[in-house]
């Protein structure tokens, strides 16, 4: 057994060997210096599957990859979202521009259909050691797309009520609809501003649980961070709880007057469900616990009992 592994170690690929690491080997140095790809930053969309696009999507850019519309697990997400959802998946670039991704690398043949919303930066393929090698259009296998249009992550937003969700799905499919020039919403709530403008917000802060952003004055509106809505999350404004709005179908958003502001997302899911099931584990552990101590107390009484009856 030695001698046959020895002999067909002589024909290994070394090669091979010396790039084992996939995460390095695929690491696209060049795409990257070009990308910023921290949190706050613009997204990427990666909307293909296999290959070294799924190690780009595990590796490289985690902090600001946007979960795309055809590759969404629609099924396990609120039926007003999987419309949604079902609704962006036939307008992949209009979902990106909402979700505010600037760059898209994907299979060049899908790029070709996109060509009219947005740029070229270059087609490209990736070589056996994992090098990016530049091509011409038409002859590369991948594309590197950049949106020109696309939202930031936060900004201020006049508000556009929608009667109803099959309204909210008509005007999102809308060629006329801009979205910088309005935050499509369901439900007004109290204090909204009846006008505003498309301005640019900062985020101050990022963290999974916990959002800050910074109104500059004299804007008021909705700010709509472009990130998933969900009832779990909170929002106060200058220290303030206010109603978390659900904004263009999926995103999360709330009202402010204008003035320089601080908006603050944080999660807090409710415990109430939670708080219930505690609740009845410690009453069986209360009940287990005294049933225990109930018998520890009657057994040596029946151990006497039993002495006396036989003698």
């Amino acid at each position: 057994v030695l001698l046959v592994l020895a002999v067909q170690a002589t024909w290994v690929d070394k090669k091979y060997v010396t790039v084992w690491d996939e995460f390095g080997r695929y690491k696209p140095r060049e795409i990257m210096e070009q990308v910023p790809h921290g949190t706050g930053e613009y997204r990427v969309a990666v909307p293909a599957r296999g290959g070294f696009y799924e190690l780009w999507k595990m590796r490289f850019f985690m902090d600001n990859r946007i979960v795309d519309a055809e590759n969404e697990d629609r099924a396990s997400r609120p039926v007003e979202e999987q419309e949604v959802f079902n609704q962006w998946a036939r307008q992949p670039a209009r979902y990106w521009q909402l979700a505010s991704v600037k760059n898209v690398f994907l299979p060049a043949s899908y790029a070709e259909k996109l060509d009219r919303e947005v740029e070229w930066v270059k087609a490209f393929d990736v070589d056996a050691q994992g090098q990016i090698v530049s091509m011409e259009r038409g002859k590369g296998p991948h594309a590197w797309l950049r949106l020109t249009h696309t939202l930031p992550r936060a900004a201020v937003y006049p508000a556009e009520i929608v009667s109803s969700r099959d309204a909210l799905l008509r005007r999102l499919a809308d060629p006329a609809w801009n979205p910088a020039g309005s935050v499509l919403i369901t439900n007004a709530v109290d204090g909204m501003p009846a006008a505003g403008s498309f301005v640019p917000a900062v985020i101050a802060s990022y963290s999974p649980n916990r959002v800050t952003i910074d109104v500059p004055a004299g804007a008021g509106g909705i700010v709509m961070l472009t990130d998933r809505y969900d009832p779990g999350w909170r929002v106060k404004v200058d220290g303030v709880r206010e109603t978390l709005l659900r904004c263009n179908g999926i995103m999360r958003g709330v009202a402010v007057r204008p003035g320089a502001r601080r908006v603050e997302f944080f999660y807090a899911p409710y415990m109430g469900s939670f708080a219930v099931s505690a609740a009845a584990v410690l009453i069986v552990l209360v009940w287990a616990i005294a049933g225990s101590l109930a018998k520890r107390r009657l057994r040596p009484q029946a151990v006497s009992d039993a002495a006396r009856i036989g003698g």
